[in-house]
């Protein structure tokens, strides 16, 4: 009889201990889970970091090259360039002004290729003289980025792409306008018309293609006129173009057209026509700029100046900026992307932007 009882009592033990053990087990298991997903976590995690890696931007330094902040538009456009690069901020942009100094910008240039920065826009002072520097760039890796007025035909080929106006077009256009202003002034027959020019700072691109696109379209619609004289002026200056126009006006009895192949040539030389009393009378010369300067505008409203072939600064800097991205991204892009080249008149002034 005891041993049964002691059977019995064994028996009881061990049933309840199989009880107590499957409570156990079923109280451990969601420990169990909590660390696998702990160690899943762990694995996930650097896989998450590497995908941040792969989408951050990359990192670009791009050196710009002004030929001269004391001129107006160069000035302006400069400042729209920077503000445009200011939206990218994996872009850092090295600024520098040539301060109208061929030597100066190709030691500017040869500085930009020592810092191997990914890119140069520049804004060429002597379209030749800068060529070995462009090509010096070309074959370190450089790309170069011409802005406003081009390099020589002979170092195209080390250039990526132009942003800017067409120099020889703005030329025509302010032929063309020209022509308009000297028929209403004096009648249909130009026979004896005669005209003067105030060119730009002499060996820039500007310069020489303005002069040409005038002189040809000139020849082309109008070959009957005569251009007496033309007088390049150092830094496009304002003084300057006023003691230029003095002395072409004490030299010519008559002159109806002046091209001043800048805004501030040309508002230069209505000074001189007006300190000279000839803003008046039949042979009132028909005056036309290039840039659409608000001095320009202004001329224009107040019935001096005739005409400006404008070449907007905004549009061109926030060109040259995303043209400049397109090639450091390496995305498809236009070699050629001249910008837009608006006729002013009193007849479309009213309301046209001012933007420097």
């Amino acid at each position: 009889m005891k041993k049964n009882i002691t059977w019995l009592l064994v028996c009881v033990f061990a049933v309840s201990m199989l009880f107590i053990g499957a409570g156990c087990k079923e109280e451990a298991a969601p420990v169990e889970e909590e660390v696998v997903a702990e160690e899943e976590a762990e694995e996930v995690a650097p896989a998450e970091e590497e995908a941040e890696e792969t989408v951050e931007e990359k990192e670009f330094t791009v050196g710009y090259i002004n030929l001269g902040m004391g001129i107006p538009y160069p000035k302006a456009l400069a400042g729209f360039v920077e503000e445009e690069f200011s939206k990218y901020p994996n872009v850092k942009l090295i600024a520098l002004d040539s301060q109208l100094d061929a030597q100066l910008q190709a030691n500017q240039m040869d500085d930009f290729i020592v810092q191997k920065v990914d890119a140069i826009l520049i804004m060429p002072l002597d379209a030749k003289a800068i060529v070995p520097s462009v090509k010096k760039a070309y074959e370190a890796g450089i790309p170069v980025i011409i802005s406003q007025t081009l390099v020589d035909n002979s170092g195209w080929g080390y250039v990526l792409a132009y942003i800017g106006p067409s120099d020889e077009i703005e030329g025509e256009l302010a032929a063309e306008v020209m022509i308009e202003g000297m028929k209403k002034n004096i009648g249909e027959d130009l026979s004896d018309a005669k005209v003067v020019i105030l060119e730009g700072h002499p060996g820039i691109y500007a310069q020489i293609y303005r002069s040409l696109g005038f002189e040809n379209k000139l020849a082309e619609l109008a070959p009957e006129v005569t251009i007496l004289e033309k007088y390049p002026v150092i830094g496009w200056d304002k003084a300057t173009a006023v003691s230029v126009m003095e002395n072409f006006l004490i030299k010519y009895p008559q002159i109806d057209g002046v091209y001043g192949e800048d805004d501030g040539l040309a508002v230069g030389a209505i000074e001189a026509i007006k300190s000279a009393n000839r803003m008046v009378g039949k042979y009132n010369p028909v005056v036309v700029g290039v840039n659409g300067s608000g001095e320009a505008l202004d001329s224009i409203i107040a019935g001096e100046m005739f005409a400006t072939v404008a070449q907007p600064p905004s549009i061109n800097g926030r060109t040259c900026v995303e043209i400049t991205m397109k090639i450091l991204n390496n995305e498809p892009y236009e070699f050629w992307n001249v910008t837009e080249m608006p006729v002013v008149t009193s007849e479309n002034v009213e309301g046209f932007p001012v933007e420097f």
